[in-house]
């Protein structure tokens, strides 16, 4: 017994599909992903502007520099709930203050479940409400 599968039902299919890939996308809102965003405070420490810490949000995918290595990974939103995925990075090595600050802000990031924009700042906290890194805007993205 063979199954068929009528064209019809083929194109339908990936109509349907493609509203609903559309529709996740478009639920992102425009104003994490018009801007990459350079990170001014980490655990409520200020960052020097030259820590060159940067994130970038564009359509389910988010990347940028931890300060020594380049990140990747893919991330949903979901009203103010915000979670990343596993991450892939570069393999630089760079001195111990950078290493140790780059750590902290990929955890960060993994720690991360709300986000706001509070005075043009991005405002991301962890499951406990604590702000854990806050991003000003760098230009577009």
């Amino acid at each position: 017994m063979s199954i068929r599968i009528k064209p019809a039902l083929l194109v339908v299919s990936g109509v349907l599909f493609a509203v609903w890939l559309n529709t996740y996308h478009l639920a992102i809102p425009s104003v994490l992903t018009d801007n990459r965003w350079r990170a001014v405070e980490l655990d409520g420490q200020s960052l020097h502007p030259d820590a060159g810490i940067m994130l970038s949000l564009q359509r389910g995918r988010a990347s940028g520099s931890a300060g020594c290595n380049e990140f990747a990974t893919s991330f949903g939103v979901s009203g103010s709930s915000i979670e990343f995925g596993s991450f892939g990075t570069t393999l630089a090595a760079c001195r111990s203050p950078v290493m140790d600050r780059e750590t902290a802000f990929l955890a960060a990031l993994s720690d991360a479940r709300t986000w706001a924009v509070v005075n043009d700042r991005l405002h991301l906290a962890d499951g406990h409400g604590e702000w854990r890194v806050v991003f000003e805007p760098d230009g577009p993205p």
